[in-house]
């Protein structure tokens, strides 16, 4: 099989899965947004200088955004619980912890923190916004970022059930990635903009 053949029988099923396997993992670093407990929310410029190692060890409020990212943020975006536990992360840097029994194995590449930053820079403005609605509707409601059929209408938010729980449709720029489409998951590079893949 030669490798045009290949991608051009399996392209949509790999398209599918993979956009499923990152929702999976972008879920999972909002809950660890969401479950930050510090004085104040990590910004981008906070988790810029995590993913630079340029935080100021003096500086206490930069030094427990360090430990969530490293302890919290990381971790998600493996996108495996049993990856790069505490057990294991304790004990080394970031850029060196590795399987006892595969030590060529890095649990966090370049790319992975990669991917972990470009996530939170492309969903920080939209979290931030949840956050605000959350106390209207409560910790446990999905929220759905929808695109407007006309963008001179006013922001709007329409309560419904999807899947049997209820779900907060948001029709918002506010509550849309910076760089992805939430209404494109399916579609050609994911719904990512070419800035984004850039």
């Amino acid at each position: 099989m030669t490798e045009t053949t290949f991608l051009m029988k399996y392209a949509d099923f790999i398209l599918a899965d993979f956009a499923k396997y990152r929702t999976y993992k972008m879920s999972r670093m909002e809950e660890s947004y969401k479950q930050y407990t510090g004085k104040y929310k990590p910004t981008l410029e906070d988790v810029l200088l995590c993913l630079q190692c340029e935080v100021d060890t003096d500086d206490f409020l930069l030094m427990e955004i360090f430990a969530w990212y490293w302890d919290s943020f990381l971790p998600a975006a493996l996108g495996h619980s049993k990856m790069y536990t505490a057990s294991e992360r304790r004990y080394a840097t970031i850029s060196e912890c590795t399987p006892k029994d595969k030590p060529r194995k890095k649990y966090v590449t370049i790319e992975n923190e990669a991917f972990a930053v470009l996530t939170f820079e492309n969903n920080i403005r939209k979290w931030e916004n949840y956050e605000k609605l959350r106390p209207k509707y409560g910790k446990k409601v999905r929220f759905i970022p929808c695109k407007k059929q006309d963008p001179t209408q006013p922001d709007k938010v329409d309560e419904c059930i999807v899947g049997g729980k209820q779900a907060i449709r948001i029709y918002s720029d506010a509550c849309r990635g910076r760089y992805t489409l939430a209404d494109s998951g399916q579609s050609k590079y994911g719904g990512w903009s070419l800035q984004g893949l850039e």
